[in-house]
C-alpha cells in the first residue's frame, strides 16, 4: 500500500479545534490505552537514548511525563496526533552529535517542511519502504 493522500495544507489544517461532546465518552479506553503505550515508548526511548549519549540534560522520568501531558493536550487541541517520543529521531541525534534539544526543534521543521513540500511526492512511498528506512535509522 502506498502512504496515500497528504494534505499540502498542513498548516491551515492545523489550527482546528475539535468540538467537545458527550460522543468523546466512548473514547476514553482507547484514549488511555493510546496514553499508556505512548507514555511506556517515550519512557524506555528516553532511557535508551540517555544511555546512547550523556548531555549536560539529566534524563528526568516525571519531567517526561510531564512533558508529554501537556504536548499530547496542546496536540488534541489544535486536532494533532498523540505525542511521544521517537527513538528513531532520537538515536539519530545522539549519534550525529546533537549537543542541545534545538536540534530536536530543526528536524522537526525540516520534517514539516518536508511534508508541506513534497507532500504530492510522499504520497507515492510505499509504507514498507517507510518502514525500512525507519529500521535502518533506527539500527
Amino acid at each position: 500500500p502506498l502512504v496515500g493522500d497528504i494534505p499540502t495544507t498542513v498548516l491551515s489544517e492545523l489550527f482546528k479545534v475539535p468540538a467537545l461532546t458527550s460522543d468523546l465518552l466512548p473514547l476514553l479506553p482507547t484514549a488511555a490505552l493510546v496514553y499508556g503505550l505512548a507514555s511506556v515508548e517515550s519512557l524506555l526511548s528516553s532511557a535508551a537514548v540517555d544511555k546512547m549519549k550523556k548531555t549536560q540534560f539529566a534524563y528526568d522520568p516525571g519531567q517526561e511525563l510531564i512533558g508529554q501531558g501537556l504536548a499530547n493536550v496542546t496536540s488534541g487541541f489544535v486536532g494533532g496526533p498523540p505525542v511521544s517520543c521517537a527513538i528513531a529521531r532520537s538515536g539519530l541525534n545522539a549519534g550525529s552529535g546533537a549537543e542541545t534539544r534545538a536540534a530536536a526543534v530543526f528536524q522537526g521543521g525540516l520534517l514539516l517542511g518536508g511534508v508541506a513540500a513534497l507532500g504530492p511526492v510522499l504520497e507515492l512511498v510505499p509504507v514498507p519502504a517507510l518502514a525500512a528506512l525507519l529500521v535502518r535509522v533506527g539500527a
